[in-house]
């Protein structure tokens, strides 16, 4: 191949890479602007983190609604690098029984503060939720849909994370302990501390019908292709570090679906889907395991045949393709 675009990432390219510091740089032929580029996003990306925060009520009502409110003092997104306004968001709840992920997209949220700046937080108005985030207080209300959460009573803990952009940002909380009013009516607690770490959190979700049974995937900010949950748009991460910000695995679909054991238009499909840009895809035997990705400079997407995709190849100015899912879960997508 003698058409310039692969160089960094292809083989052909003769390029190389070294180990330095946390990340993979290109040791010859990354122009100055690329190096640029590369520390620019991976410095805005440093940013992703989790809020552990208290919750003072936490309640689900099978098949009715899901609540939760909690009151503190909080850091608030960053408005800039991490603004659902742009980058949507979602919320999950995960029981003993079940759960459900409610997906906010960027044109259900607005910003508080002086022209809408988001310097006072955000706010939702979803067609199934509702949610605000301030400095004094997160909260969220969804109805009537629960997933497949029950049948009551559910033990607990009720395991709660909202996220905030495609960072992400996450607020986590928990509630366990004691059942407050009738527990085969509804989930309730109250007063519940902020949990350690941020749980895991995600399910499929079953609708049956009179004559058919379909599973539905809930894949947060993420995108449902082929069956399986995908996440991009991140430049210089590796798909194990891609999935970590959500608290989800690496699946091996990155590889077999869209990566070296997948095709091109498994690849292009799942690239369309995460609106990940680039010209139009082709395939090349590259310097790692990146599987399906789209390059910044120059801008094209790309399938590596081989070496065979892993989950930790990672390069600086690549959006990889990645396949998730919930961590320890075992869960067939």
């Amino acid at each position: 191949m003698d058409d310039g675009r692969a160089g960094d990432v292809a083989t052909d390219g003769a390029y190389k890479t070294t180990l330095r510091g946390d990340h993979e740089e290109a040791a010859n032929g990354i122009s100055a602007s690329d190096r640029a580029l590369a520390l620019l996003l991976t410095s805005s990306l440093a940013r992703a983190v989790d809020y552990m925060i208290p919750v003072k009520v936490g309640l689900v009502k099978e098949g009715q609604l899901f609540k939760f409110v909690s009151k503190g003092s909080f850091t608030l997104p960053d408005a800039i690098n991490d603004n659902p306004v742009t980058e949507g968001g979602s919320l999950c709840f995960q029981g003993t029984t079940g759960g459900r992920t409610y997906t906010f997209d960027a044109q259900s949220w607005s910003g508080l503060g002086t022209g809408g700046d988001g310097s006072k937080g955000f706010k939702s108005k979803g067609a199934e939720c509702k949610a605000i985030v301030k400095d004094s207080t997160i909260k969220g209300v969804c109805k009537p849909d629960t997933g497949d959460f029950g049948p009551l009573p559910d033990p607990g803990p009720v395991n709660i994370v909202l996220t905030i952009g495609d960072g992400p940002t996450r607020y986590c909380g928990e509630c366990g302990g004691e059942p407050r009013g009738d527990d085969t009516k509804a989930f309730k607690r109250k007063d519940c501390d902020a949990p350690a770490a941020c749980a895991a959190c995600g399910t499929t979700t079953t609708v049956t019908t009179s004559t058919t049974t379909t599973t539905l995937l809930s894949c947060g900010v993420g995108q449902p292709v082929g069956g399986f949950c995908w996440y991009g748009g991140l430049a210089a991460y590796s798909c194990a570090e891609r999935c970590g910000l959500h608290g989800l695995g690496y699946h091996p679909a990155t590889e077999t679906y869209a990566g070296s054991g997948g095709t091109d238009a498994q690849c292009e499909a799942v690239l369309n889907a995460l609106g990940i840009p680039g010209s139009p895809l082709f395939s090349s035997a590259c310097s790692d395991g990146f599987g399906c990705l789209s390059q910044a400079s120059p801008n094209y997407r790309l399938r590596c045949l081989s070496p065979a995709t892993s989950a930790e190849a990672y390069f600086p100015i690549s959006q990889r393709a990645c396949a998730c899912q919930s961590c320890g879960a075992g869960q067939a997508v």
